[in-house]
């Protein structure tokens, strides 16, 4: 079965936008292992289940090409976040640990999002926290005068969140739901692009109730959505599955 995943681009004209609703074939049936970008407004567009990712470890003496921000220190396990911009040779958000003379890291990014927060929760009901990471892009471009005189450019800016066990350092969920681009030409605003998935998270389950309103920066934009989507995933031993009986 082909599934919609969003794929999403940022250009100044909204045919390249649409990309954002291309179709994947899922080569693993109904599964999914990818992360997972909201879109489109059908349950069948949607994976069956999401395995859970392992992150591997790597192993270094020294963090001389992982020069960085420590976002945050954990206790329970004990480790920290660490941010390696772009400007380094390996540059993601990784949890590091220090056993004796050497280092363990985690990739858990591969990018570096503008803003990051940090949570612990039971998600997965097992008693220990997992930890939560919301995080916030933001892009954009001018052009100049064009030949008929023409300025022009686009904003566009990105929501998503990952769920981390940090026991077995599998990611449980990872989810992009929020995805806006606004084109301008001149100094009038052109055609804009609004996807957002409000999510809800609790104990064993994950719900996004889609908005036809994005304006998390204001950005004011509204679209016509005849009939919004609801849809849950409950967690199960080693992947997510789609529950039909909560979403709609």
């Amino acid at each position: 079965m082909t599934h919609m995943l969003a794929t999403k681009t940022k250009s100044l004209n909204l045919k390249y936008t649409k990309v954002f609703l291309l179709a994947l074939v899922l080569l693993c049936a109904n599964t999914s292992y990818s992360q997972i970008y909201l879109a489109g407004t059908e349950t069948e567009s949607y994976p069956d289940s999401i395995k859970f990712l392992k992150l591997p470890v790597i192993k270094k003496y020294s963090l001389e090409n992982y020069q960085g921000d420590y976002l945050d220190s954990l206790t329970e396990p004990k480790g920290s976040i660490l941010k390696v911009s772009f400007l380094n040779p390996n540059p993601g958000i990784y949890f590091v640990q220090k056993v004796k003379d050497y280092f363990l890291l985690y990739k858990i990014m591969a990018d570096t999002p503008d803003r990051l927060k940090f949570k612990r929760m039971d998600f997965n009901g097992k008693g220990k926290n997992e930890l939560l990471i919301d995080y916030e892009r933001g892009d954009g471009r001018f052009h100049s005068a064009d030949k008929n005189g023409l300025e022009g450019g686009f904003a566009s800016y990105e929501k998503g969140f990952l769920i981390l066990d940090l026991d077995s350092m599998n990611i449980l969920a990872h989810f992009d739901h929020y995805f806006s681009q606004q084109n301008w030409v001149g100094k009038e605003k052109g055609d804009a692009v609004c996807h957002n998935f409000i999510p809800e998270i609790t104990k064993g389950e994950i719900c996004f109730k889609q908005s036809n309103i994005c304006n998390s920066n204001k950005e004011d934009i509204k679209l016509k959505i005849e009939t919004p989507a609801k849809i849950c995933y409950k967690v199960s031993e080693s992947s997510l599955m789609f529950n039909r009986n909560t979403s709609k």
